[in-house]
Protein backbone atom coordinates (compact mmCIF):
# COMPACT_ATOMS: atom_id res chain seq x y z
CA UNK A 1 0.00 0.00 0.00
CA UNK A 2 1.23 3.48 -0.82
CA UNK A 3 1.77 6.19 1.75
CA UNK A 4 0.24 9.53 0.79
CA UNK A 5 2.92 12.19 0.78
CA UNK A 6 0.32 14.88 0.11
CA UNK A 7 -3.44 14.63 0.54
CA UNK A 8 -5.51 17.33 -1.12
CA UNK A 9 -9.14 18.13 -0.21
CA UNK A 10 -9.55 14.68 1.31
CA UNK A 11 -9.78 12.91 -2.03
CA UNK A 12 -6.51 13.18 -3.97
CA UNK A 13 -3.36 11.44 -2.76
CA UNK A 14 0.08 12.13 -4.25
CA UNK A 15 2.59 9.27 -3.91
CA UNK A 16 6.18 8.82 -5.07
CA UNK A 17 6.60 6.51 -8.04
CA UNK A 18 9.77 4.50 -8.48
CA UNK A 19 10.82 1.61 -10.69
CA UNK A 20 9.82 3.08 -14.02
CA UNK A 21 11.40 5.87 -16.00
CA UNK A 22 11.05 8.61 -15.15
CA UNK A 23 10.78 8.07 -11.40
CA UNK A 24 8.77 10.69 -9.55
CA UNK A 25 9.85 11.80 -6.13
CA UNK A 26 7.48 13.78 -4.01
CA UNK A 27 10.14 16.41 -3.42
CA UNK A 28 9.91 17.12 -7.14
CA UNK A 29 6.20 17.99 -6.94
CA UNK A 30 5.33 21.62 -6.28
CA UNK A 31 1.86 22.46 -5.00
CA UNK A 32 0.29 25.90 -4.98
CA UNK A 33 -3.27 26.93 -4.20
CA UNK A 34 -5.28 28.29 -7.07
CA UNK A 35 -8.46 30.31 -7.24
CA UNK A 36 -10.39 31.59 -10.21
CA UNK A 37 -13.52 33.70 -10.32
CA UNK A 38 -15.78 30.64 -9.97
CA UNK A 39 -13.50 27.78 -8.88
CA UNK A 40 -10.91 26.85 -6.28
CA UNK A 41 -8.24 24.18 -6.31
CA UNK A 42 -4.54 23.44 -6.44
CA UNK A 43 -1.87 23.45 -9.13
CA UNK A 44 0.62 20.56 -9.02
CA UNK A 45 3.81 20.43 -11.05
CA UNK A 46 6.65 17.95 -11.49
CA UNK A 47 9.48 19.20 -13.69
CA UNK A 48 11.25 15.84 -14.14
CA UNK A 49 14.94 15.58 -14.83
CA UNK A 50 14.98 15.82 -18.62
CA UNK A 51 12.97 16.74 -21.67
CA UNK A 52 9.64 14.92 -21.88
CA UNK A 53 9.52 14.05 -18.19
CA UNK A 54 7.48 16.89 -16.69
CA UNK A 55 3.79 17.07 -15.92
CA UNK A 56 1.29 19.54 -14.50
CA UNK A 57 -2.11 18.96 -12.96
CA UNK A 58 -4.80 21.49 -12.14
CA UNK A 59 -7.15 20.02 -9.53
CA UNK A 60 -10.49 21.76 -9.02
CA UNK A 61 -12.21 20.67 -5.83
CA UNK A 62 -15.12 23.07 -5.96
CA UNK A 63 -16.90 25.58 -8.13
CA UNK A 64 -19.97 27.75 -8.03
CA UNK A 65 -20.41 27.27 -11.79
CA UNK A 66 -22.76 24.29 -11.33
CA UNK A 67 -23.71 21.94 -14.17
CA UNK A 68 -25.47 18.59 -14.17
CA UNK A 69 -23.35 15.58 -15.09
CA UNK A 70 -24.52 13.21 -17.80
CA UNK A 71 -24.59 9.83 -16.00
CA UNK A 72 -24.33 7.88 -19.29
CA UNK A 73 -20.82 9.14 -20.10
CA UNK A 74 -19.17 8.02 -16.84
CA UNK A 75 -17.13 4.81 -16.55
CA UNK A 76 -16.25 2.91 -13.41
CA UNK A 77 -12.88 1.88 -11.95
CA UNK A 78 -12.74 -0.56 -9.04
CA UNK A 79 -9.93 -1.53 -6.66
CA UNK A 80 -10.32 -3.85 -3.66
CA UNK A 81 -14.11 -3.77 -3.91
CA UNK A 82 -14.40 0.03 -3.93
CA UNK A 83 -15.34 1.84 -7.11
CA UNK A 84 -15.19 5.36 -8.49
CA UNK A 85 -17.25 6.72 -11.37
CA UNK A 86 -15.22 8.90 -13.70
CA UNK A 87 -15.06 10.59 -17.11
CA UNK A 88 -11.65 10.65 -18.87
CA UNK A 89 -11.07 12.58 -22.10
CA UNK A 90 -7.90 13.50 -23.98
CA UNK A 91 -7.75 16.14 -26.70
CA UNK A 92 -5.35 14.11 -28.85
CA UNK A 93 -5.91 10.78 -30.59
CA UNK A 94 -2.50 9.42 -29.58
CA UNK A 95 -2.08 6.82 -26.83
CA UNK A 96 -0.36 9.33 -24.59
CA UNK A 97 -1.98 12.66 -25.23
CA UNK A 98 -0.49 15.80 -23.78
CA UNK A 99 -3.70 17.24 -22.33
CA UNK A 100 -6.30 15.08 -20.54
CA UNK A 101 -9.29 15.83 -18.31
CA UNK A 102 -10.71 13.69 -15.53
CA UNK A 103 -14.04 14.27 -13.77
CA UNK A 104 -14.45 12.00 -10.73
CA UNK A 105 -17.74 11.73 -8.88
CA UNK A 106 -17.44 11.88 -5.11
CA UNK A 107 -19.98 10.53 -2.64
CA UNK A 108 -22.12 13.29 -1.20
CA UNK A 109 -21.39 15.78 -3.98
CA UNK A 110 -23.38 16.57 -7.11
CA UNK A 111 -20.29 18.06 -8.73
CA UNK A 112 -17.27 15.99 -9.74
CA UNK A 113 -13.70 16.75 -8.79
CA UNK A 114 -11.97 17.88 -11.97
CA UNK A 115 -8.32 17.22 -12.83
CA UNK A 116 -6.63 18.55 -15.97
CA UNK A 117 -3.35 16.75 -16.60
CA UNK A 118 -0.76 18.16 -19.01
CA UNK A 119 2.28 16.00 -19.74
CA UNK A 120 5.50 16.42 -21.71
CA UNK A 121 5.71 12.84 -22.95
CA UNK A 122 4.84 9.17 -22.57
CA UNK A 123 6.96 8.60 -19.45
CA UNK A 124 5.68 11.66 -17.66
CA UNK A 125 2.07 10.71 -18.33
CA UNK A 126 2.63 7.21 -16.94
CA UNK A 127 4.32 8.63 -13.83
CA UNK A 128 1.57 11.20 -13.24
CA UNK A 129 -1.25 8.66 -13.69
CA UNK A 130 0.40 6.36 -11.17
CA UNK A 131 1.22 9.19 -8.74
CA UNK A 132 -2.22 10.83 -8.62
CA UNK A 133 -4.59 8.66 -6.64
CA UNK A 134 -8.28 9.15 -5.87
CA UNK A 135 -9.18 8.25 -2.27
CA UNK A 136 -12.70 6.87 -1.79
CA UNK A 137 -14.70 7.74 1.35
CA UNK A 138 -13.86 4.26 2.71
CA UNK A 139 -10.14 5.00 2.27
CA UNK A 140 -9.51 2.76 -0.76
CA UNK A 141 -7.01 4.30 -3.16
CA UNK A 142 -7.68 4.16 -6.89
CA UNK A 143 -4.83 5.45 -9.09
CA UNK A 144 -5.82 7.54 -12.08
CA UNK A 145 -3.99 4.87 -14.11
CA UNK A 146 -6.88 2.51 -13.25
CA UNK A 147 -9.30 5.02 -14.81
CA UNK A 148 -8.25 4.10 -18.32
CA UNK A 149 -11.53 4.01 -20.26
CA UNK A 150 -11.34 7.10 -22.47
CA UNK A 151 -14.54 8.83 -23.42
CA UNK A 152 -15.19 9.90 -27.00
CA UNK A 153 -17.16 12.80 -25.61
CA UNK A 154 -15.30 15.89 -24.40
CA UNK A 155 -17.69 17.08 -21.72
CA UNK A 156 -19.09 15.04 -18.84
CA UNK A 157 -21.97 17.49 -18.47
CA UNK A 158 -25.49 17.52 -19.91
CA UNK A 159 -25.67 19.56 -23.11
CA UNK A 160 -28.51 21.93 -23.90
CA UNK A 161 -30.16 21.32 -27.25
CA UNK A 162 -32.67 24.14 -27.31
CA UNK A 163 -35.39 25.88 -25.39
CA UNK A 164 -39.10 25.26 -24.88
CA UNK A 165 -41.80 27.46 -23.37
CA UNK A 166 -41.08 25.94 -19.96
CA UNK A 167 -37.28 26.16 -20.01
CA UNK A 168 -34.14 24.71 -21.54
CA UNK A 169 -34.14 21.36 -23.35
CA UNK A 170 -31.34 18.85 -22.83
CA UNK A 171 -29.95 15.95 -24.86
CA UNK A 172 -31.76 12.59 -24.61
CA UNK A 173 -29.39 11.14 -21.96
CA UNK A 174 -30.34 14.08 -19.75
CA UNK A 175 -34.07 14.25 -20.54
CA UNK A 176 -34.73 14.02 -16.79
CA UNK A 177 -33.81 17.74 -16.68
CA UNK A 178 -36.46 18.79 -19.22
CA UNK A 179 -39.56 20.48 -17.81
Amino acid sequence: MWACQLLYAGFLCIVPVNGENPPLYVGDVKAESWGGTTSRGVRLESEGEGKGEGWKALVVAGTDNLSTVNPKVFSEACVDGACARYHFYCRSESDFATDCDFAILRDGSDQPAEITLTTDGVGSQRAALRSLIFVTPSGVRIPLAAMSQRSKRESPYCARTGRSETGPLFESDCAFLNR
